[in-house]
């Protein structure tokens, strides 16, 4: 709408017209991006730069329950069968995973465990392409 008011409005010359366009564009992307970021599913951070070993960092939330750790699943199916990947509780809100490979998609979902090594649901999945 702000958009259309400035194509519209003949005293703006193209110049200010197009600035507050692409600030327009920016701000809609950073909140793409910031939603994403924020709806508690585990966050693909960083992929490594080609000719380089493969890695693929994880980032959540934390769980809003007392917890000692997170346990940490993938799959290469959506809703697939998830295997766990650490081999001991995460204690933190990442985990890097080193062991995926080129050409493949990753699906990830995290388990808050508690004090008794009970775990919750699965969180919401997130993806990787690993180029």
């Amino acid at each position: 709408m702000c958009q259309i008011l400035l194509l519209r409005d003949r005293d703006l010359d193209a110049s200010t017209k197009l600035g507050t366009g692409i600030a327009v564009l920016v701000v809609l992307l950073l909140s793409v991006q910031w939603i994403r970021v924020t709806n508690g599913q585990p966050t693909v951070l960083r992929q490594q730069a080609p000719g380089k070993p493969h890695l693929i960092k994880l980032t959540w939330k934390a769980s809003s329950s007392q917890v000692s750790g997170y346990n940490v699943y993938r799959s290469v199916t959506p809703g697939g069968k998830y295997l766990r990947i650490n081999p001991s509780l995460v204690p933190g809100l990442t985990y890097t995973d080193n062991t995926v490979v080129s050409g493949v998609t990753y699906y990830y979902v995290t388990r808050a465990v508690d004090d008794r090594g009970h775990e919750s649901g699965n969180s919401q999945e997130t993806s990787a392409v690993v180029p």
